[in-house]
């Protein structure tokens, strides 16, 4: 526990600190700078939700009518195993490219175009 000489000599220190200028400069437009920055992760953060939502509510459009499927002709589905099974590279190869292009419109070219607008303001 401290005694109240600690805490004297603790205010005394806060207060001779903060009477004192500081020794380091900020930039004019160092507030600018913190803004941009803020507003460009805020901007990806948005991005990323967008592309999210989007690619969960397409990977739900694609699944529900397949497990309806399933569940009605059950039998049918090993042959479209089996397809899905040889053909894997191909598949995985098209899936990789859409949600590239996906992710491509939806986070990369407007986070971009996003913050060369920003740097233009300056």
């Amino acid at each position: 526990m401290l005694n109240k000489d600690t805490n004297k000599t603790v205010e005394q220190l806060i207060n001779q600190s903060l009477k004192a200028e500081p020794k380091y400069v900020l930039s004019f437009n160092f507030a600018n700078k913190v803004i941009l920055k803020v507003q460009k992760k805020q901007a990806l953060k948005n991005y990323l939700k967008e592309f999210l939502l989007y690619f969960g509510v397409i990977l739900g459009i694609v699944v529900i009518p397949f497990a309806i499927f399933y569940l009605f002709n059950s039998d049918i589905i090993t042959d479209w195993v089996a397809l899905v099974l040889s053909n894997i590279t191909l598949i995985a190869g098209i899936l990789f490219i859409l949600v590239f292009i996906l992710f491509a419109d939806k986070v990369l070219l407007r986070y971009f175009s996003f913050s060369l607008s920003l740097n233009r303001k300056d």
